[in-house]
């Protein structure tokens, strides 16, 4: 069975790398500092399993835009400036991309919860059914709900019609 390479936590983390990217930006170094990130098999990252990800792919295509119609103009900070300068650029950097990643995944979130919105209406479910369906408490452990909710219903579950 193939390793899972991108999670719901490594996603983040590998948006991010795309968004603070320097340089030239091609699909092999992508995966080469993809793996030296996640501590994997640089094997195990190609560019087949990060472009199957729609976010990765549409963040690697704005990026690599981005950084092809960038006029740069590099500055270099003086001796009295030091590092301290590069350093808190770098982290508004890594910042600003977090921050990115973070409204795409809530905008996503939002079209998701609209369809849903529409699916409960067509079918004639009411919030107040919704809103009781799962009572969550400090004695709910949400990690398994949310995990019996990731999975798909098996064919004898499902009704018709």
């Amino acid at each position: 069975m193939p390793k899972i390479v991108v999670t719901e936590e490594s996603l983040i983390d590998v948006l991010s790398i795309i968004r603070n990217w320097q340089g030239k930006l091609t699909w092999g170094l992508l995966c080469e500092e993809v793996a030296c990130h996640l501590s994997i098999e640089k094997v195990g990252v190609t560019r087949q399993t990060l472009s199957s990800y729609l976010e990765i792919q549409e963040a690697f295509t704005k990026r690599k835009k981005e950084l092809r119609d960038a006029v740069c103009e590099q500055h270099k900070p003086s001796e009295s400036e030091g590092y301290n300068l590069e350093y808190w650029k770098n982290k508004a950097l890594a910042l600003e991309a977090q921050v990115e990643v973070l409204l795409d995944k809530n905008e996503a979130y939002k079209q998701r919860f609209i369809k849903w919105q529409y699916n409960a209406y067509v079918h004639g479910v009411r919030i107040s059914a919704l809103d009781n369906a799962v009572v969550v408490d400090e004695n709910t452990d949400v990690s398994n709900v949310v995990q019996m909710l990731e999975k798909p219903f098996s064919e004898a579950n499902r009704r018709e019609g």
